[in-house]
């Protein structure tokens, strides 16, 4: 049980709940929670949006890589403003300083926002040569994210439902006798919190969501995990925010990649693109005209003078 006292798992910073499946819209405000099918159309945000503090940039002190095998490869932060497209890579040694955020600017149009892609490995193989190794015997990688954006409604009058995206597609490998990867994303939208958080472990056990994953079929039925091998995790979940005049929202996500090997090999990727969707104008109450008014009064008038003659005759 060597590796267990050396597993680092970030803490969650959100609440854990089911997440929303693809092809729904969880809409989000004073009326409760809806389902609806979204509907994307790119567009220039309406000038009564605010969109601010957009930002995308690693934990302070989370990036760390041991080893010579480890490698951060096809990694980069990315991001779209105004439908401009932009990307900016790092690799193991980190380019990109804490609290750097390479997003140009705050959104403007729908089908604007920011991603992250990574992809890091590492292997060791020195357990089975020395069977009391050191702390230090390992090697191993580990990185953490945060992002997110705020988006209000200036509006005296209108309602807006603005749908946020969230696509990512995420996958952990480890083999050999011990190894381990754990790849976490959480995500909050308001008042809704969703996760994707998957483990490949040698020794543990793999996990999907914070559960061990069972074999079907076990060779051993007292012992149904399954160890080390392939674990991966996809979606797409769209999230309807209702915004009413002078609401204002948060978009906070978080990433954390904890990657380890003392005898063996392991590997993650992951890819995840947050963005606007599309946005929806709802606008106050209509007011009747003066010209309306009018003609309702003489029609009114009328109806009154043929009641009264029905009435005489």
């Amino acid at each position: 049980m060597i590796q267990e006292s050396y597993h680092t798992r970030l803490d969650n910073i959100f609440s854990k709940c089911s997440a929303v499946k693809a092809g729904t819209v969880a809409l989000i405000g004073g009326a409760g929670v809806l389902f609806a099918v979204g509907i994307t159309t790119a567009a220039l945000l309406p000038g009564d949006l605010s969109i601010s503090n957009s930002s995308i940039a690693f934990d302070t002190g989370a990036f760390a890589t041991v080893g010579d095998s480890t490698s951060i490869t096809g990694s980069s932060f990315s991001a779209k403003v105004g439908g401009a497209d932009t990307a900016t890579g790092f690799d193991k040694t980190g380019p990109l300083g804490p609290g750097t955020n390479p997003i140009p600017g705050n959104f403007t149009d729908t089908g604007d926002g920011f991603g992250i892609t990574v992809n890091a490995q590492t292997s060791h193989n020195d357990l089975t040569a020395d069977p009391s190794p050191s702390p230090n015997d390992s090697t191993l990688f580990s990185l953490g994210v945060d992002m997110g954006f705020d988006i209000s409604n200036t509006s005296g009058v209108d309602t807006y439902d603005v749908v946020i995206k969230w696509m990512f597609d995420s996958s952990v490998t480890a083999s050999g006798l011990d190894a381990y990867s754990n790849s976490e994303f959480d995500l909050s939208v308001g008042s809704s919190n969703v996760f994707t958080d998957i483990t490949a472990d040698t020794l543990l056990g793999n996990e999907f969501d914070g559960n061990l994953i069972t074999d079907p079929s076990p060779s051993d039925p007292t012992d149904p995990y399954i160890y080390g091998g392939t674990v991966t995790d996809a979606d797409t979940l769209l999230f309807t925010l209702a915004l009413a005049p002078g609401d204002m929202f948060s978009i906070i996500g978080a990433y954390s990649l904890d990657g380890e090997a003392f005898e063996g090999s392991t590997s993650a990727s992951f890819s995840s693109f947050l963005s606007i969707d599309s946005v929806t104008k709802h606008g106050a109450a209509a007011i009747p005209e003066p010209t309306t008014m009018l003609l309702f009064g003489v029609g009114l008038a009328g109806l009154t003078a043929v009641q009264r003659r029905k009435n005489r005759s």
